[in-house]
């Protein structure tokens, strides 16, 4: 086991998968995290996306300088990356967001009211075809206008919240097409 309590990480190379991590807050509670796997990429060509994208479980990926320092750029010439996933003893305590309402259709303008909990995250519109298959249209923060530009007016659309640990509420539905 490792404790991250020291501002930089010399020591991730020598953590293996099945390691647990030790994070400590300053309120004295400490979140363990269990090693999945490590990955060196070019420093120029890491994939962000995979590294910092939306998971649906609660990780904390790692990442410091690795392979041989380049004088002349002034970096390491790779990244490691430590992959890891929270170790959850107790059963998640989240409750599914609730669904947006007052889905209004003004011209090509679809727009709902905010869901006040302290969790939510923001919204995803999902376009829906006749046969009920759903396809991702676009995300909207808490904190951005909760409207979007319907791109096509013949398709029907749903809107889910989605809170901080990855969860969606319930689709609420909004018929365009008649």
């Amino acid at each position: 086991m490792i404790v991250l309590d020291q501002p930089y990480f010399f020591d991730l190379d020598e953590l293996e998968e099945g390691d647990s991590i030790l994070v400590a807050g300053e309120d004295g509670e400490e979140l363990e995290y269990v090693v999945e796997r490590l990955e060196s990429y070019p420093f120029d060509d890491s994939p962000v996306d995979e590294i910092f994208g939306s998971s649906d479980t609660k990780q904390l990926n790692l990442i410091t300088c690795a392979g041989i320092f380049d004088r002349d750029v002034g970096t390491h010439d790779e990244r490691l990356v430590v992959y890891t996933s929270l170790i959850d003893d107790e059963e998640d305590e989240e409750l599914q967001p609730s669904s947006p309402t007052e889905l209004t259709v003004q011209g090509t303008l679809l727009t709902w009211h905010a869901v006040r909990e302290d969790h939510v995250a923001g919204y995803r519109i999902y376009s829906v075809d006749a046969e009920g298959t759903e396809a991702y249209v676009a995300s909207v923060s808490q904190t951005e206008r909760k409207a979007i530009q319907m791109t096509d007016e013949q398709e029907n659309y749903i809107i889910k919240t989605i809170d901080y640990f990855g969860n969606e509420s319930d689709a609420e539905n909004v018929t365009v097409a008649e």
